[in-house]
């Protein structure tokens, strides 16, 4: 795994334990389905006084009774006592209400009839069962073996012990009676609860988290504007409070690996020409590749790991629009060297109204295509700040 796959498996990693929903196993017509379901407080949702003393009911039963009632976690969905889903709940604030829209099957919402048979993984038979595991966020990780060989091959390896029927085979058996835990040189583990980032650090040093977060405040009175400095007050609280996976009091191992600039280059190259294929393809939606906006958030990030991360981005990123620059498209460089070629073998020259006629489409088409991928940086930026 490169860098720019590790960066982006890293987001994506960080997206699912943050986005507040958990794997629902459930029984429909006879089968068996996935579906990943909002966890919400019950105080966001409009509940008539029948559901609420139910739920009350079931906080009692399930002994939960340090939690406060509208603090308790559940589902936008009511729900029989045998765990069937009665009809969909509606939120207080319709601002926080979740988007049906999804690009997978697994993200489609609840049905009525539904019946859920288990959460995270975890059987549950009653509702009861049901409220009372899903107060605590958990998730589940299958790990591939890694092959053994050289680091450079490790990619190549890795995607020839990957099959997908062996995936299927573990994913569809989780939270039914006949678990597969193993197939092939895949494994599930057991349910892994995530911890804050806060949680993780004071496993590992109570007074140095101590000190860092009292040098952070200061830092942050110090700043004049009261509209920034709120936005910094935010910004430590969201940061102190994201899920994330780790081992507290393990110390990370140094990757020894340093592949010279040839290697790099060519790692790259290989990079771009894919991403190009699958776009062209159909492989790859057009709507994930990052623009602008993208690409200063990536540095944003390397910030955080040093100036060394910083240099080598700014790097790869200069070489990849240096690449894209070489396509024999009009508008770019690449356009301009193939119409000099054309004029050198022809031995003719283009009128400037031709060459005018054939840059102008690409000149308009590139923009638009600009404006694309910053609206849709937009939307990630701004989705991920309301989560």
């Amino acid at each position: 795994m490169d860098r720019w796959e590790a960066c982006l498996f890293a987001s994506e990693l960080t997206t699912l334990l943050n986005d507040g929903k958990s794997l629902l196993t459930i029984q429909r017509n006879g089968q068996t389905l996935q579906r990943r379901v909002p966890r919400v407080e019950v105080e966001d949702l409009k509940l008539t006084n029948q559901i609420k003393e139910e739920l009350a009911d079931w906080q009692y039963e399930a002994n939960l009774k340090n939690t406060k009632f509208q603090k308790l976690v559940f589902i936008p969905y009511n729900l029989t006592p045998n765990c069937t889903v009665e009809e969909k709940l509606s939120f207080i604030d319709t601002d926080k209400a979740f988007s049906e829209s999804s690009l997978s099957s697994v993200e489609e919402p609840l049905q009525v009839g539904d019946v859920i048979v288990a959460v995270d993984g975890t059987p549950v038979h009653k509702a009861v069962d049901f409220l009372k595991n899903i107060q605590v966020r958990k998730v589940l990780i299958i790990t591939q073996k890694m092959p053994k060989g050289p680091v450079a091959d490790a990619n190549k390896l890795f995607d020839a012990e990957l099959h997908s029927k062996n995936l299927e085979q573990i994913v569809q058996s989780i939270g039914t009676n006949e678990l597969v835990s193993k197939a092939g040189s895949l494994k599930l583990l057991k349910p892994v609860e995530p911890k804050t980032r806060l949680q993780l650090m004071q496993a590992q040093d109570k007074q140095l988290v101590a000190k860092e977060q009292e040098e952070e405040k200061k830092l942050i009175q110090a700043i004049d504007d009261p509209e920034k400095r709120a936005l910094a007050v935010k910004f430590l609280e969201t940061r102190q409070k994201q899920f994330l996976l780790g081992l507290p009091g393990v110390e990370d191992l140094q990757v020894k690996y340093d592949p010279n600039p040839i290697q790099m280059f060519s790692d790259i190259v290989d990079e771009v020409t894919h991403t190009l294929q699958a776009l062209v393809g159909g492989y790859l939606n057009p709507k994930w590749l990052s623009g602008p906006i993208g690409i200063v958030q990536v540095i944003q990030v390397q910030w955080t790991s040093g100036i060394k991360e910083v240099l080598f981005w700014m790097g790869a990123i200069s070489l990849n629009l240096g690449l894209l620059n070489l396509l024999p498209l009009p508008v770019l460089d690449g356009g301009y060297i193939c119409l000099s070629l054309f004029e050198i073998v022809t031995g003719k020259r283009l009128k400037s109204k031709t060459i005018e006629k054939i840059v102008v489409p690409f000149a308009v088409a590139l923009i638009s295509f600009l404006i694309f991928l910053t609206y849709h940086d937009l939307i990630r930026l701004l989705t991920s700040i309301m989560h």
